[in-house]
């Protein structure tokens, strides 16, 4: 579904990606792993056009999509829930989940499906995203991502921040989405959580890619997982 073969990003005259090359197939959740400051969400930015690398490409069901605006290649699949969240804080929950429809993508994903998968956002469908708890604001980013329809899923952190008992409830999420078969690429702080939950895995280090593998192997190999993350 997904290729990215040996970008090379910047900022301004900083070269902070290089030679970044991963995969990602059909259905499948892998993680991006590494340390603050690896290169992690700059390689998400350049998959979605925030930023441009200056070679290599990017192929999308076959398509190249390196140059394209976000815009563009949200239309094309790819959705984005961002590190920041995001969310609209003078909107409300439904508001902003209508925000996030994408009328020229149809699919499965309804505000129906959503709130079905997310019955406290139906509970809180008229509260403002400013009032919202940081874990309904993460569940209300991924909400309105889906209601995009999108084929391939970017996770930005998405238990950044939050409470363990509500990491708890954002993987379960997470764990029926994979359920339904929808393709994720996941960018988590906690390596052992990321790795639960992912085929396989890409470990980053200062803008190069270290390691790559299925996500069972470092699960099991807790000496090897330091080793990588220095952690």
């Amino acid at each position: 579904m997904l290729v990215v073969d040996k970008i090379n990003s910047f900022y301004e005259e900083a070269h902070v990606l290089f030679d970044v090359s991963l995969e990602i197939e059909k259905g499948e959740v892998v993680s991006l792993l590494g340390r603050n400051g690896a290169g992690k969400t700059t390689t998400v930015k350049s998959i979605m056009g925030m930023v441009r690398p200056h070679s290599g490409s990017i192929r999308f069901k076959g398509k190249e999509i390196l140059g394209w605006q976000p815009y563009l290649i949200a239309r094309e699949g790819i959705g984005l829930v961002p590190d920041e969240r995001r969310i609209f804080g003078n909107l409300t929950v439904e508001k902003n989940l209508e925000v996030g429809r994408r009328p020229e993508r149809r699919g499965e994903w309804t505000m129906g499906k959503v709130y079905q998968h997310f019955p406290q956002l139906k509970k809180l469908k008229d509260r403002k995203g400013e009032n919202l708890s940081g874990g309904e604001q993460q569940m209300l980013a991924i909400a309105r991502t889906l209601l995009g329809n999108p084929d391939l899923i970017l996770m930005d952190e998405p238990t950044e921040g939050l409470a363990p008992i509500i990491v708890e409830e954002v993987m379960r999420i997470i764990r029926e989405l994979k359920e339904t078969g929808i393709t994720i690429l996941i960018i988590e702080e906690s390596s052992t959580l990321a790795l639960s939950i992912s085929e396989r895995c890409y470990m980053m280090d200062t803008g190069k890619v270290v390691y790559s593998g299925m996500a069972s192997e470092l699960l099991e190999n807790p000496e090897r997982r330091l080793a990588l993350l220095g952690m």
